[in-house]
């Protein structure tokens, strides 16, 4: 069980409480990896290790990384053969979910299984329900249909460092691991309600241009390359939208942001676009990334 966090101080506890509540006939561990939070995060995690020493484990980054360095590096620490994800502000609402999840890849020969979850807009108090699969196992083409989010996800280790060590470029989020653990074996879903994605309260390592452009855009291009061949042309497009929208000249990176990150950013698109020439939007998004990256604003 792996959780990240960042400034997450108002929220980790109750994050905390509800897995180490989980009732298991099997042994669990949980890894939290606090990114260099500047707030009490690690304090009050500190605070339920003493209550569970034995199942709670810290690791303190000495300064803020990358989101996909922190992940990789969490999981370097994990020791169970099935790994289990929550973010620092969300929360399981099964106590029984770890359980119910490997009952039913064990059952069913799988290496990936998600559950059904509901969104909790902090700021407006909104909440949602997105589209589910059903039936219990996807088939590879309906898997572009869903989303699940990163605290119903549950696979196994081994196929994680097969996915790792086969991806050439950094990668992020739920989406990416979802689609590309469908190459290596069945894909569950556990009609279950399991957990709340909380949005809007400002968590995650990375900035929210970050967060909302330069993630999604990597995972589309990752899904371009590693998801199902008929959403081809559409993971493609949709990366190279979500680099240009993290080039906006006054809500995208700034041209320090940018420098940094330069190199990779033109090597992922070129590389999409290349793929997807001669489609003409791809050459539009070309010229439109290239013109707002001469246009960023200053630090």
């Amino acid at each position: 069980m792996v959780v990240r966090a960042y400034k997450a101080a108002k929220t980790i506890g109750k994050t905390l409480e509800a897995i180490l509540a989980q009732e298991t006939d099997f042994p669990f561990e949980v890894i939290v990896a606090d990114d260099a939070s500047p707030d009490d995060t690690l304090a009050v995690c500190q605070a339920y290790q003493r209550q569970a020493p034995d199942k709670l484990r810290i690791l303190r980054a000495k300064q803020n990384g990358d989101l996909c360095v922190n992940d990789v590096l969490v999981h370097a620490h994990a020791r169970g053969e099935w790994i289990a994800d929550c973010d620092a502000d969300d929360l399981w609402l099964d106590p029984r979910k770890l359980q119910k999840q490997l009952d039913l890849c064990r059952a069913h020969g799988a290496v990936f299984c998600g559950t059904a979850f509901y969104f909790d807009n902090v700021k407006t108090r909104r909440r949602w329900v997105p589209l589910f699969p059903d039936r219990t196992i996807i088939p590879p083409k309906d898997i572009p249909k869903y989303y699940f989010q990163t605290s119903t996800l549950f696979y196994r280790q081994d196929v994680y460092w097969r996915m790792v060590k086969e991806c050439d470029v950094p990668f992020e989020g739920d989406c990416f691991k979802l689609h590309c653990f469908a190459r290596y074996g069945k894909i569950l879903y556990l009609n279950d309600l399991c957990s709340v994605y909380t949005v809007g309260g400002g968590y995650y390592s990375s900035s929210s241009v970050l967060t909302q452009t330069w993630i999604p855009g990597n995972d589309f291009a990752m899904m371009m390359r590693y998801g199902h061949p008929s959403r081809h042309w559409d993971y493609g497009l949709r990366s190279l939208a979500q680099f240009h929208r993290c080039l906006h000249p006054r809500l995208g990176l700034t041209r320090a942001e940018y420098e940094a990150r330069k190199e990779l950013l033109w090597s992922m698109v070129w590389n999409v676009a290349l793929r997807l020439l001669p489609h003409p939007k791809a050459i539009v998004y070309l010229c439109k990334i290239y013109h707002r990256s001469r246009h960023l604003r200053a630090a």
